[in-house]
């Protein structure tokens, strides 16, 4: 099996080279900016929906600096950078890779006009989601079912 360059570069480095962090040694101070993302992301299109839609790259921008900065500050921009590739490669680019395979597999599902849109059938299909993240995970059912939900829900006129 061939390793990842960022773990090979772990094995071939004397020890002590890399500066990784371990994340049991940070204090809760670093879920701050996480959580402030994933407010802006949940609250700012219903608060400020013109002010997201404009803005929503920068809102991103922000928090990541918002941790980014302060950790290259107390651990240094060597182990933030080191920190930053690690998950990029090991984390971000696997899960967007999953996303793409799954959302390209689930285009081969139609579901046929015949779905009326309404409160109660989109509903439905949410239950069927919650019974399907219990098989096969909630990437995999949000995947299989987000083309068949928009499709249904096209040619409604409140969306």
């Amino acid at each position: 099996m061939i390793a990842p360059p960022v773990l090979m570069l772990d094995l071939a480095s004397p020890a002590g080279a890399i500066p990784h962090i371990d994340g049991v040694d940070l204090s809760l101070f670093w879920v701050l900016p996480f959580g402030g993302i994933l407010l802006s992301i949940a609250l700012l299109p219903l608060l400020a929906p013109k002010f997201w839609h404009h803005h929503f790259g920068k809102v991103a921008a922000f928090w990541s600096l918002a941790f980014f900065l302060p950790f290259a500050w107390q651990f240094g921009v060597e182990a933030a950078v080191y920190e930053f590739v690690h998950t990029l490669l090991l984390e971000y680019l696997p899960f967007i890779i999953l996303l793409v395979a799954l959302y390209t597999v689930s285009g081969g599902i139609r579901v046929a006009d015949t779905i009326r849109a309404t409160p109660a059938m989109n509903t439905a299909i949410l239950a069927i989601g919650t019974v399907l993240a219990n098989i096969m995970g909630t990437t995999g059912a949000a995947m299989l079912l987000i083309r068949p939900l928009l499709q249904a829900n096209a040619k409604r006129r409140h969306k």
